[in-house]
């Protein structure tokens, strides 16, 4: 039987090799487009089938981290070759020493150039772009922590000193969750965790999906703020262009804000442009229409609930989604829900106030917690707790004592 399996340092240098097709496809611009995409196209999907021929090495969220990256290209490739998403919009950079207070921030590109090689600069570029930020295609209301000119050593001080305390915090989530029933080390235990979280109470399911997503939390944070620390010291963005990966928590008071606000927004720019897509020019919804509203929303859950099933397919090499079409799907549901519940409390005189805002808060942990319980259940029974032990850490091994010690 014929194998797509291309030798193993192409398999090791998937992601490069994905990048530089869709920089490649860009470069050879939108006059071009049937062409770049038959040519690109049947290349992505060959370079993305690869990781059902990876071999897991490692502890299965090394696999995981990795296929999410692999279909998050997937859906680059879709945003700027398919949808012509730069051309389309005139991507260009923001000129953030320009912005006056409160007022315009002014540009100082028109759009993508027209050369090749300038367009595979351009590519390059945007593709190293921490989530658009400081370009033209950035999501609206990303919190700027930082304003322009923030001084660079006071921004590296800060953020290392962020990095350090998720650190922290991932160590302790990891040497937690290793030691529960549903974890271990993958030096002693390179397989799947002896005890199925699905055999556990209910109770403990909501527990530990919420300690999953604290890790998930941790990682993610610490990892952004590194990578800030890296680009301001390398001079390839300012402080303002490196804002926190997540919202404020106090924001956490019903399920849209925990997505739109409080939680990661590494995707938001692409499940939003897919919204826009189908409401606006597939469907001519009328913007700002309720139609239009709800239509981008589930099509934005679609996106996400998409991709993450298409990371555990890549992971579990079999047509399996690990629960993620339903949680994800069903969050667009219950926001919509939610949002008539608390247009119907206004209509009838209820006003913010914290009361309100400490029964949406347990709301919003019980809905995400219970939802979410059988994705996180499967990823933790994939190994998802069976952690790289650092054998060179010292905090983790006094983290591993203390919690060994009876």
């Amino acid at each position: 039987m014929v194998s797509a399996k291309l030798p193993s340092i192409f398999i090791e240098a998937q992601l490069p090799l994905i990048y530089a097709n869709i920089i490649l496809a860009f470069a050879l611009g939108p006059q071009a487009h049937t062409f770049r995409v038959c040519l690109t196209l049947p290349i992505l999907l060959f370079l993305v089938c690869q990781s059902l021929y990876r071999e897991q090495n490692g502890p299965w969220e090394d696999l995981l981290s990795n296929n999410s990256l692999v279909m998050f290209t997937v859906f680059v490739y879709i945003d700027w070759i398919l949808l012509q998403s730069p051309d389309r919009e005139q991507w260009h950079k923001l000129n953030n020493a320009k912005t006056e207070s409160n007022g315009p921030t002014k540009a100082k590109e028109s759009g993508p150039p027209h050369g090749f090689f300038q367009r595979i600069w351009f590519g390059c570029r945007i593709a190293t772009a921490w989530r658009y930020i400081g370009w033209s295609c950035q999501v609206k209301n990303v919190p700027m922590e930082h304003s322009a000119g923030y001084p660079r050593r006071y921004f590296i001080a800060r953020k290392s000193l962020r990095a350090l305390a998720f650190y922290l915090m991932k160590e302790t989530l990891e040497v937690y969750t290793a030691s529960t029933p549903h974890g271990g080390w993958w030096d002693t235990q390179n397989t799947k965790p002896a005890l199925s979280i699905k055999n556990v109470p209910l109770w403990h399911q909501f527990k530990y999906t919420w300690v999953h997503i604290f890790l998930a939390y941790a990682t993610l944070e610490m990892a952004n703020s590194i990578l800030g620390v890296v680009s301001v010291i390398l001079h390839l963005a300012t402080p303002q262009e490196c804002p926190s990966a997540f919202g404020d928590l106090k924001d956490f008071f019903t399920v849209r804000k925990a997505w739109s606000t409080v939680w990661h927004q590494h995707m938001r720019r692409l499940t939003s442009t897919m919204g826009l897509f189908v409401a606006r020019d597939l469907m001519q919804l009328r913007k700002g229409s309720f139609q239009s509203k709800y239509v981008q929303l589930f099509v934005g859950f679609g996106v996400s609930a998409g991709l993450h099933a298409g990371v555990a397919l890549l992971c579990s090499k079999a047509l399996n989604d690990d629960s993620a079409l339903f949680f994800f799907g069903i969050q667009a549901p219950i926001i919509m829900l939610e949002d008539h519940v608390i247009a119907k409390g206004k209509s009838l005189g209820f006003k913010d106030s914290p009361l309100w805002r400490f029964i949406g808060f347990v709301w919003t942990t019980l809905a995400i917690g219970f939802t979410c319980r059988a994705w996180v259940g499967s990823m933790i029974d994939n190994g998802m707790w069976v952690h790289a032990r650092k054998k060179d850490s010292v905090i983790q091994g006094l983290l591993i004592n203390a919690i060994q010690q009876p």
